[in-house]
């Protein structure tokens, strides 16, 4: 299937620009622009550069590639809907009455006041557990002063307070994983980036956060800024950085199991989270074909600093519900692989990861970026 490498670019009404005593004035209409602030951000032309190893889609980059533009549109929709909730609808609805409450000291002692039916599955007890501790964590922020605007705006602060513990919560309820926060190397780039002419590697890249589960590194975790204000260009590097540090990641899982079946590495996948002043982006790397990788946005919320904002947890626990099942999902795809990779499961010679790559020696430079401008035939409107 072919793809076009162009932005698709929704149309807008022309700005107005008037002349005011020598003061140029620009007032630009409601539909001028539809990307979502405080978001992964990608220049035009670095998506074009990117396109060549791999299809972005996110919101405000929807490209030319109907599959890829569908599954971003389906995680929109899904996320507007709380899809992942809601197919725990005795989660969602505990949680529901929970963000409802006005007091905070009732809040308090109704977290612990309800549990669900014995009869529940692992995973919804682990999930409510784990909403259950971060809101109580919350809870702990907020108390003495629960309206009072956030004041801390340095990064790590923010981080630490706000981000980190949800995903220890996770991390230690599940089992499904395990972090290291601020200044991790990744164990794969050592792996993806090895010349074989010169046995070099590429030098060591850090991330804010890493997730590991049984087979590997499979979450990357970035802080772009504090909670009240945004460097645009950190969340643009960052963007980069989490791309490049995903597809390191399969590449290197990739070179590891060149035996095992194509088909069943299509299933795998990596998460990326970013966070951006206070909304966190939840989005998965995977294989497209054998030439290209896709970055898809699955997720995205606001993570509540006050008491008014409680009712963000609702899609914050979205986003942690369905980092969840992915992370069920690539268990399994992590048992087929090491049945194929030993011999338990039959692959044909065609149909492993080898035979089907075209290449296994494609990479991606993020540090070279292109200075001139796509044309006006690289740029589509999207209708």
């Amino acid at each position: 299937m072919a793809y076009c490498a162009c932005p698709l670019i929704k149309p807008a009404s022309p700005s107005v620009r008037l002349d005011n005593k020598g003061r140029s004035v620009n007032i630009a209409p409601p539909n001028s622009s539809t990307y979502s602030p405080q978001k992964p951000k990608l220049k035009q032309t670095e998506v074009l550069q990117i396109s060549k190893v791999a299809i972005v889609g996110m919101h405000g980059r929807i490209l030319k590639a109907e599959d890829v533009q569908q599954e971003v549109q389906l995680n929109r929709d899904a996320n507007r809907r709380l899809e992942s909730l809601s197919s725990s609808p005795l989660v969602h609805g505990l949680l529901k009455q929970l963000v409802a409450i006005t007091d905070p000291a009732e809040f308090l002692k109704s977290i612990w006041d309800h549990s669900l039916p014995p009869n529940t599955t692992e995973l919804q007890q682990q999930l409510l557990m784990t909403a259950k501790l971060t809101l109580t964590d919350f809870y702990a922020m907020v108390a003495l002063h629960p309206n009072r605007p956030y004041e801390h705006n340095h990064e790590r602060t923010f981080w630490v307070e706000r981000v980190v513990p949800m995903f220890k919560y996770l991390s230690k309820i599940t089992g499904l994983i395990s972090f290291k926060w601020c200044e991790v190397p990744t164990k794969s780039r050592p792996i993806a980036t090895l010349l074989l002419d010169t046995l070099e590697s590429g030098s060591v890249r850090y991330a804010d956060g890493l997730g590991e589960a049984s087979h590997g590194e499979v979450i990357v975790l970035e802080a772009s800024s504090g909670a009240l204000s945004e460097d645009v260009s950190h969340s643009n590097g960052d963007t980069l950085k989490l791309i490049q540090s995903a597809t390191e990641i399969l590449r290197a899982e990739l070179l590891n199991n060149l035996d095992c079946s194509y088909s069943t590495f299509l299933r795998r996948k990596v998460m990326v989270i970013q966070t951006v002043m206070n909304k966190m982006t939840l989005s998965s790397v995977s294989l497209l074909d054998n030439e290209r990788y896709k970055v898809v946005e699955v997720r995205s919320g606001n993570i509540p600093v006050k008491w008014e904002d409680r009712y963000s947890w609702m899609r914050i626990f979205e986003l942690l519900s369905t980092v969840m099942n992915i992370l069920v999902e690539q268990r399994s795809v992590s048992e087929i692989l090491k049945q194929e990779k030993n011999g338990l499961i039959n692959v044909r010679k065609e149909d492993t990861v080898e035979q089907l790559l075209v290449s296994v020696s494609t990479s991606i430079d993020l540090t070279v970026i292109p200075t001139d401008e796509p044309s006006p035939s690289d740029l589509q409107v999207h209708e």
